[in-house]
């Protein structure tokens, strides 16, 4: 069964200047889980990439983007579905190596809104 969150999915690999509206429906559930990030406006238009922590070769990222959701400009980063298990921040790099779970059939959402650029 798919969740519904206040976001609208972009997985292109090219950077759009456009602002999204509209609702994301992540399919998860059974042995998926849905990622997102909010971030600050300093890593707008960059990647965000993410591995298993035991497999740390397969690699995947996505773009982060404005969002329009409830008259407020949001700065995300939404992941498909992904693999139930434990992950790790590979980019950007001031936040590699952080660790965060994905659980069967929810969004796990982190929050880095606080900016730590150097």
């Amino acid at each position: 069964m798919g969740h519904a969150l206040a976001l609208e999915p972009d997985h292109r690999e090219h950077h759009s200047t456009e602002v999204r509206t509209g609702n994301v429906v992540l399919d998860i559930g059974d042995g998926a889980g849905g990622l997102v990030f909010y971030t600050s406006v300093h890593l707008r238009w960059q990647e965000i990439e993410i591995a298993p922590v035991e497999m740390p070769e397969r690699k995947t990222h996505t773009e982060v983007t404005e969002r329009l959701v409830a008259g407020k400009i949001l700065y995300t980063g939404v992941f498909p579905p992904l693999p139930v298990g434990d992950y790790r921040v590979c980019r950007p790099e001031v936040r590699a190596n952080e660790r965060f779970t994905i659980v069967s059939g929810q969004v796990t959402q982190i929050d880095w809104t606080v900016c730590l650029h150097p």
